[in-house]
């Protein structure tokens, strides 16, 4: 009889017994109580409560929900999958999908589970811009790259350009002396003027100074001639009236030409 009632102790049926609160959250992840082994549970107080062995299972279930959540949140929100290092952004296309995506951060937060509960998790909104980030950096080095690579084509196609050119100059030398003759009179026509008239300048500030320096010369000179003449030409008509003057009372002679040298100073002083 002991032996019977222990084997029904143990086939004992607990799905009756069991509050209906006690169910692990994620059914998806977790087993039912009808697969579940009895010995997962404890009694306490009455109560059934999960052991230790259960607990850590549940801990588990819920880190991997978190990230599995956090991988469906960058594929659902940004439309980036972390775990792939290949993948870019279509950042030629659309310049603002990085801005907008990186926006959007801060209306919609992604969220992790723990126990069934969604709370917010700063350390994904970190991964998804240090990830925005990174492929912006790709992107910017991509476009860095094209660009260089379409200024040596252009200098390739300009140095090929050259070679035929004077390809084609080696075998036409009649063409080419033609044109260069033609180019040549259009510089010379054209800058002619232009020619001539630095010319000029360039004479006149250098010769200039020292023409200018001869002339300012040339007018002192010419100055104390001036006044020397007319101080000779005044001893001159002083000595003429003294002569008139003495042979008037000796000799009777030029009393007409009698002349006063203070008379005319003080006419010439007046004009």
């Amino acid at each position: 009889m002991k032996k019977k009632e222990k084997n029904r102790k143990r086939n004992h049926n607990y799905e009756n017994d069991t509050p209906e609160y006690l169910e692990i959250e994620d059914i998806s992840c977790a087993k039912s109580h009808q697969e579940q082994d009895p010995s997962e549970w404890t009694v306490i107080n009455g109560e059934l409560q999960p052991t230790e062995e259960t607990r850590r299972l549940k801990e588990q279930i819920a880190q991997m929900i978190s990230k599995n959540q956090r991988e469906y949140d960058l594929q659902q929100f940004y439309g980036i999958d972390s775990t792939s290092e290949d993948e870019t952004l279509n950042f030629l296309e659309d310049p603002t999908s990085l801005s907008r995506s990186f926006n959007r951060t801060k209306e919609i937060q992604p969220l992790k589970t723990v126990g069934g509960n969604f709370v917010k998790d700063d350390h994904v909104d970190e991964a998804v811009v240090r990830e925005l980030n990174e492929h912006r950096r790709k992107r910017i080095l991509e476009v860095v790259k094209n660009i260089l690579w379409i200024l040596t084509f252009i200098l390739q196609q300009v140095f090929i350009l050259l070679e035929k050119v004077i390809r084609y100059s080696s075998n036409h030398p009649n063409i080419i002396r033609l044109v260069i003759f033609v180019f040549g009179i259009h510089f010379v026509i054209f800058h002619l003027e232009f020619s001539v008239v630095t010319l000029v300048e360039w004479t006149f500030r250098w010769f200039w100074p020292t023409v200018r320096i001869f002339l300012r010369a040339s007018e002192v000179f010419l100055r104390g001639m001036v006044v020397f003449l007319e101080q000779i030409s005044d001893l001159g008509e002083a000595a003429y009236c003294d002569i008139a003057e003495t042979w008037c009372i000796q000799f009777g002679l030029m009393c007409n030409k009698k002349c006063s040298y203070l008379d005319r100073a003080l006419k010439k002083a007046k004009f």
